[in-house]
């Protein structure tokens, strides 16, 4: 009975409540009539709620002491719509504290990445602290770490970073071209060589900042093999080789004993005596002891046995031999020379250089 006797005097207190709406409203203030007729509804509600707790048949409900507290701070911070609009309109010192206590937004860019924290006004170093943001040695920031965060915008960091990295620094390598006639002649022209390139370990101290690199320091350099050069085996065909030996020219046959040279070999010029370019087709004499050919002379050279024709000859060089019937044939490749050996040979003396032969080029320093 006393539930309903409860619920009754609720309704009552709506009722009234209504009724002091429209007199409100005739007085010509609708909306605060409205508002206080809001908070006598829930007055009425929070009665016939209370009342049901103390009726009901069920199992009786005893709040813990957190519950029993807060429910107190709700009593006793309860609030008709008048008086919450009061409440903000003059400011309230709880409202105050809580709007000094709010959390400042910092967007903090370190080395690159992009945070966001929330955090209470403190300063930089303390934020970093409270954090764990640590600092290398050489890292920068862009605010000073005493500064308020209130008084600052974002936070950049630049991370610097060492490493040290090695590189192979290749040589390219040269590929030399010898032309060769007789060993071609015996079939014995050697295979060409591959060419390798130089290696030099090259070691760096490299300087990043957020990853990327802004420095970059030799540190030493390590030959590992030099380059070796490739070489190409071409067989030459002398310009005069189609028309062979043109007897018009021949003055005189003479029989020599012969050896051969070529520039390649160590310790030997590229320059004659007489200040041409070694070729193939240049012969040395004795400078001291001369026989019938002598310097200056153009000639033609066979081989008195195999009857290999070395082929129209000028002599511009001279030899370290004092024999005057000997001399001395220039090939351009070290293994020609060697094939060559020594080989008696029948030399025809010209009386001068055929219109179809080119004279040896002049000497040339590079």
């Amino acid at each position: 009975m006393k539930f309903f006797q409860k619920i009754g005097e609720a309704a009552k207190k709506a009722a009234d409540g209504i009724k002091s709406v429209f007199s409100v409203k005739r007085a010509g203030n609708l909306f605060a009539a409205l508002l206080f007729a809001a908070s006598l509804v829930a007055a009425a509600l929070v009665a016939v709620t209370a009342s049901s707790r103390e009726n009901s048949s069920a199992a009786e409900y005893e709040p813990d002491a957190a519950g029993r507290e807060s429910g107190a701070y709700m009593q006793q911070y309860t609030y008709s719509l008048f008086q919450l609009g009061e409440l903000f309109v003059a400011g309230d010192p709880a409202t105050d504290n809580l709007a000094e206590s709010s959390l400042i937004e910092k967007v903090v860019v370190d080395g690159g990445v992009r945070s966001t924290f929330y955090s209470e006004d403190m300063t930089v170093g303390e934020f970093f602290d409270k954090n764990f943001i640590t600092l290398g040695v050489e890292d920068t920031v862009s605010v000073e770490e005493d500064v308020m965060l209130s008084d600052c915008g974002e936070i950049e960091i630049n991370r610097v970073g060492y490493s040290l990295q090695t590189e192979i620094k290749y040589t390219n390598f040269r590929t030399t071209t010898y032309r060769v006639w007789f060993l071609a002649a015996i079939n014995r022209v050697p295979g060409d060589t591959a060419g390798r390139k130089g290696q030099t370990k090259l070691t760096y101290k490299c300087k990043y900042v957020d990853g990327k690199l802004v420095e970059k320091e030799l540190l030493s350099s390590v030959k590992l093999s030099n380059p070796k050069d490739a070489v190409r085996y071409v067989v030459y065909h002398p310009e005069w080789e189609a028309h062979g030996l043109d007897m018009s020219y021949v003055v005189d046959v003479v029989e020599y004993g012969s050896t051969a040279y070529s520039s390649q070999q160590k310790n030997l010029s590229f320059c004659t005596a007489m200040g041409y370019h070694t070729d193939y087709g240049i012969a040395a004499v004795s400078h001291k002891n001369p026989g019938a050919v002598r310097m200056g002379s153009w000639i033609y050279v066979v081989d008195a046995r195999t009857g290999f024709e070395y082929g129209y000859t000028y002599v511009c060089d001279t030899s370290g031999s004092s024999n005057p019937t000997w001399i001395d044939l220039h090939f351009d490749t070290v293994a020609e020379a060697r094939a060559w050996g020594r080989r008696r040979v029948k030399i025809y003396i010209l009386s001068g250089r055929p219109s179809f032969v080119d004279p040896p080029e002049r000497y040339k320093k590079k």
